[in-house]
């Protein structure tokens, strides 16, 4: 039986642990001053980060101050510096002296607010849809474009359990990310939900765009088509080259093909250079808040080019020419009225 003075050294003792003061470390969030040192640093002009800030902002900020909670301001540029660095929640604790624990509130508070400006920020532009197309027609002459669509595979770390879906081709975990592009490098359309193990044609066959151009028919424009690579086959509005080796008005048709196709290869190039963390594998094991983070990562995107930074200071040679053809998915059932009659602009 413990004696007295046991009893009372394991009541003191549990009382300090109890009592024990909380460590509040010196946060050092971001006093920056100098806009090319932010943009540096954070991804966004700050003209950009201030609009969205106003957007956000609301649904950030907490309704006390107890516990040094951070404000809205402090939260978003948190998630800047994760989104854009992909560094491990303690190196994030280390250089900005809040914890780990912090730093996953935070990114897993960011991304459904950003994600509420979806429909706002990913889309057609409004307004004068054929300026879309003359834009494209400028880059090579092909005709009635509104967008070029590819996949590109952003790394994950999914659980460990559920880690066959996502191994790809190329032999590494992922997500099968859909894009649409635009000739100045604005993402019109992206689906990240689907496993990496997916082909190209899968993932845009399971996604909304398929939906609206083929079910319901919805086009930016009458007569409006998407090019795509040769891992789609070829219908109404979804236009991929001719295979195989062709010469004369084919061989001008799949060269225009190529160069307008260049759009979407850059675009992927500047977001994944803008955000490095859809350039290693993104550290969050919820594969539906990794999809999520891509698409916070094209919202932030299209917003830095709606404030007149594109990112062409980003490409290097390599990117400019770095056009991957897929594995052909062979002829299929294709539907060839509409490449025919945009192949008649290259006889």
């Amino acid at each position: 039986m413990p004696s007295s003075s046991e009893e009372e050294l394991d009541e003191l003792l549990r009382r300090q642990v109890i009592c024990q003061p909380r460590n509040f470390q010196n946060r050092r969030l971001f006093e920056i001053e100098n806009p090319r040192e932010f943009q540096e640093k954070f991804r966004l002009p700050v003209d950009a980060f201030v609009h969205l800030l106003e957007l956000i902002g609301p649904r950030l900020e907490y309704r006390t101050r107890r516990s040094r909670a951070l404000t809205a301001r402090q939260q978003f540029l948190v998630f800047l510096h994760f989104l854009g660095t992909n560094s491990f929640y303690h190196v994030m604790h280390s250089c900005r002296g809040i914890s780990t624990s912090t730093v996953w509130h935070i990114v897993h508070r960011v991304i459904p607010a950003i994600l509420s400006l979806k429909r706002e920020f990913i889309r057609w532009p409004a307004g004068q849809p054929l300026s879309i197309a003359a834009k494209f027609r400028d880059i090579a002459g092909f005709p009635c474009v509104a967008g070029f669509v590819d996949g590109t595979h952003v790394q994950v770390n999914p659980p460990r359990n559920d880690e066959d879906p996502y191994v790809n081709c190329h032999h590494f975990k992922s997500l099968n990310v859909a894009m649409v592009s635009g000739s100045d490098y604005t993402i019109y359309f992206c689906s990240s939900r689907c496993p990496g193990r997916w082909h190209d044609s899968r993932v845009i066959k399971e996604s909304s765009l398929w939906t609206a151009f083929e079910q319901q028919g919805n086009r930016p424009f009458p007569g409006a088509v998407i090019l795509g690579d040769s891992a789609y086959a070829c219908n109404s509005w979804l236009i991929p080259p001719f295979r195989g080796d062709v010469e004369g008005a084919r061989r001008r048709f799949n060269e225009a093909h190529k160069k307008t196709r260049c759009t979407i290869e850059r675009a992927f190039g500047i977001l994944k250079k803008r955000f490095y963390a859809l350039q290693t594998a993104i550290r969050v094991k919820n594969m539906t808040r990794a999809a999520g983070l891509v698409q916070c990562a094209v919202i932030l995107h299209n917003l830095c080019i709606l404030f007149s930074d594109n990112g062409d200071d980003m490409l290097d040679d390599a990117d400019l020419d770095n056009v991957h053809d897929e594995l052909d998915i062979g002829p299929g059932e294709e539907q060839e009225d509409r490449r025919q009659q945009l192949l008649q602009h290259f006889l």
